[in-house]
Formats: structure tokens, sequence, C-alpha cells
């Protein structure tokens, strides 16, 4: 067989062309691929999957990963980088998850070994096979140690390595172990085309499909928007929802309070994040255990990914560590000091704020779909009002609040209903019922409105007007493309 029968993935070979193949050459050396060839998943990323404490690992890979620009830093190699530097930090911060991976990555290899291609290679003498991977020998070695390819030779990446080794390839890491010859006359099985410098230069290359199902440490790990992000709407949603309208509400709302004490934004947001960290509990139970006795339930295919995953556990230790930091930053806003006999008060108000909003969609939740219409409100209440437990709303503040309260639950009546809730007005009607509500303010004040807080009510009409006139002009403008 040439290396051009191994150019496309369409022509991989099965288990049977692979036991074949090694047949015919009974003395050669076999060079194996490790992740989703031998071990059918990936050992790097569950390394970092069952690293713990969850929240902390989370967050460091939500900084790793999601906002260093390593397709710009490391060329075609960025992913192995990435994933390098990623179990470094990890382990280095948290050590503790080395030892707890070698108790469990046996067992883990074992369900993830029972595959064709291990039946295939099953005589094969380990003598004979040299596994090559990016992967760390400390996390492939741990796998191995109870199976029959423990005393496989390995050429792995050690701990301490110089980064540019991960992007030369796996040639340059063979030609260190093998002798030309041996190369020369060696099968390489792998499941991965970025193989291709040693899959032409062996005697029989062997491409074969992937041995188990792509998997990412993200995918079980939590993040607070992650679930809404990924699969309850879509990152679109959280950018535009939740950030530009109901986070930006609440920072209105609050504005007089942030004017006497800037430091205040900071814990809004953060106790934003701490709320809506539980209130994506809601989400997840809503899709995976309402929806269950719901007729027509409306659940994206993305959601069946997260089945199995302890979201409500990590959830919690996301919302009360960021309560704490937030009511921490609100207490050394307010009285520039961060004295814990004042903060725990305060930490302590915020906790019964979050079992409230949990209470909330948990009643929710288990009415029947028809019956929701009027608990609905009071569920989006608890997202923008809970922060103003701690951090006080101005009054037109609270009338933006409930502006969007309203439309929002005018919107639910529709879908409800049977309506067409895409052709509704949001921007319009909560400008409108803000309208009324700052109205029905300025009758009742009068004169008593000090300056500061009618000038944060326009703010908060000029917020309305642009969301307004903004989405409007992107219909247009997506009409204008589409004609």
């Amino acid at each position: 067989m040439s290396s051009s029968d191994v150019t496309r993935p369409e022509f991989a070979l099965g288990p049977e062309r692979v036991a074949d193949v090694l047949q015919q050459c009974p003395d050669n050396e076999v060079l194996i691929d490790f992740d989703y060839t031998l071990f059918g998943s990936n050992s790097t990323e569950h390394y970092l999957a069952r690293a713990r404490p969850a929240f902390i690992v989370s967050f460091l890979l939500f900084l790793i990963r999601g906002l260093v620009p390593w397709r710009r830093i490391a060329g075609q190699a960025w992913f192995r980088v990435r994933d390098y530097v990623s179990v470094v930090i990890v382990t280095i911060l948290m050590p503790w998850n080395l030892l707890c991976w070698r108790r469990d990555a046996p067992s883990l290899f074992a369900s993830h070994s029972s595959h064709p291609l291990t039946t295939a290679i099953a005589n094969i003498s380990p003598l004979r096979i040299t596994i090559v991977s990016f992967g760390f020998d400390m996390l492939v070695g741990a796998l191995l140690s109870r199976s029959p390819w423990r005393d496989c030779r390995r050429i792995c990446m050690p701990f301490i390595t110089n980064p540019g080794r991960l992007r030369i390839g796996k040639l340059a890491m063979v030609r260190k172990v093998l002798s030309p010859d041996a190369l020369r006359g060696a099968t390489m099985i792998t499941d991965s085309e970025d193989d291709r410098d040693v899959l032409d230069h062996v005697a029989h290359p062997v491409l074969i499909q992937p041995t188990g199902p792509q998997f990412v440490a993200e995918s079980a790990l939590y993040l607070p928007l992650r679930y809404t992000s990924s699969a309850k709407y879509n990152p679109r949603y959280v950018r535009d929802q939740i950030f530009v309208v109901e986070l930006c509400i609440v920072l209105l709302a609050t504005m007089l309070a942030i004017i006497e004490a800037p430091l205040l934004i900071f814990s809004v947001v953060v106790l934003f994040l701490s709320l809506y960290a539980i209130y994506e509990i809601g989400y997840f139970e809503n899709d995976h255990s309402a929806a269950l006795r719901e007729a027509k339930p409306v659940v994206s295919a993305e959601s069946a990914a997260y089945k199995q995953f302890p979201l409500e556990r990590q959830a919690w230790a996301w919302g009360i560590v960021l309560g704490f930091c937030g009511c921490g930053i609100e207490t050394l806003a307010r009285t520039g000091e961060l004295a814990l006999s004042r903060v725990f008060p305060r930490f302590a108000l915020w906790l019964a704020v979050l079992v409230a909003v949990r209470i909330l969609f948990f009643i929710y939740n288990r009415r029947p779909s028809e019956r929701r219409l009027l608990v609905y409100p009071a569920v989006q209440a608890s997202k923008l009002f809970g922060v103003f437990v701690l951090i006080a709303p101005s009054l037109f503040g609270i009338a933006l609040a409930f502006a969007q309260i309203m439309m929002m639950w005018m919107n639910y009546a529709i879908y409800r209903s049977g309506g067409d809730k895409s052709s509704f007005p949001r921007d319009g009607i909560r400008l409108v019922t803000f309208v009324i509500l700052s109205a029905g303010i300025v009758a009742v004040r009068g004169t008593q409105i000090p300056l500061i807080e009618i000038t944060t009510g326009l703010s908060m009409l000029l917020w309305a007007l642009l969301r307004l006139f903004s989405s409007r002009l992107l219909a247009t403008l997506r009409r204008d493309a589409l004609s």
C-alpha cells in the first residue's frame, strides 16, 4: 500500500485491513498514535476535565484558551502549544490533580479502549509497538499502566520541554529513536492527517477513522453562561440579550450609586454573573426535566450533550464564589476597607437572593406549561431585581427594569398562545412602557427630582431609543442584503 492510498480520510482503513497490513510485516516496528487511535478519546482533554476544583479550572481555561490568540502566537501548531500551556499551568497550580489522575487513569483507559483497533493489534508484541503522541508522557503512561500496552516504548511530550518542539511534527521525534532503516520499514497507524510527515516516510501508512467521539474539557467544566450560549440559546443571544440589554439595564438602574462609589460598577457585574449562574440552573432544569412533561417541548439539539453534566453543583460553586467577591467589592466601594465583619452580613443576604431565585425557577419549571404565564414575570424580575437588594436602584431605574419585565412577559404570552413573536416590537414596547412609567414618576415627584436623577433617567431614555433604532437599522440592512 502506497502513501497515496491514504491521502484523504474517506480512504481510511477498517480494523480488518489493519490486521492484514500488520500480518504482512510480522517483525517490523509498529508506530501508533494515541489519542483517538489506541485511546478512544483525548488524554489531555480528560485530564483537564477531571481537574479540581472545577470552577478554578474552568476559569483558567477560559483565560488560557478563550483570550489568548494562539493562532497568531504559535501558527499551525497553535492547538498543541495551547494544550501544553493549559496542562502545565493547571498542574503547577493544582498538583494534586496529577495524583488523582494516576489513580483514575487506568479505569478511564479501559472504558475508552474497547474498540476494533485494539482487537486488531492484540496479538502484536508490545516490544514492537511505539506509541507516538503529542500528549504528555505522564498522562499517557498513567492511562496505560494496567493495560496490555504498558511496556510499549513511548515517544510523548515531557512535562518540561521547549514549546517549539510542538511545532516540528512527529517525524523529528521518531527519528531520534528509530534508525532510518527501522523507520522506512515501519507501519504507522493514526487517525489524523496531521501525522502526514510520518505516514509519508514509512512502508505501511495506515490512516483510520477516529476510534471515539470528539471530547473537549469544556464540555465537562461549567462557566457562567456557557450552557446558555452553547445549548439553551447561542452566543449572539448572550451578547445581545444578557450583556447589551439585561446587564446594561442593571448598570443604568444603579447609576446613581455607581456615581457615588465608582468601584460599585465591578460589584454590579460580578453579582450579576453570580445570580445568572443560579438562574442558568433553571435553564438546564427546564431543558432536561421540565421539557419531559411538555407536549411540545422546545429544546435545542445541543442540550443533549449536557444531559449528564453536573451543572447544578458547579453553578452553585460559581454563584457562591462570585457572590462573595461581589459583596467584598461592594463593601470596599462603600467603606474604603475590606472588613469581613461587614462583608459576611451582605453575603448572607446575597445567599438568600440566590436561594430565592432558585426557588422561583424551581416552581416555574414544575408548573404545567399552560400555567406558567403568571410565574414568568417573577422569574424575569429575579434576574434584574436581585442585584438591587444590595445596590439600590433609582426610581427611573426601577421603571426601566419594569419596562423590560413587561416586554418579556408580553413576548412570552404571545409565544404560549401560539402567536408569532418574531414580529413583536420588543424594543418599541420597552421604550413606550418606560416613557409611561417615567411620566408617572415626574407627575408624582415634579420639581423634587434632583438634577442628577433626571440626567440618569435621560441616559436610560437614550439607551432605549438607541436599542429601538439600532434594531430597525439592522433589520433594514438585512432586508437590503437579501434583496
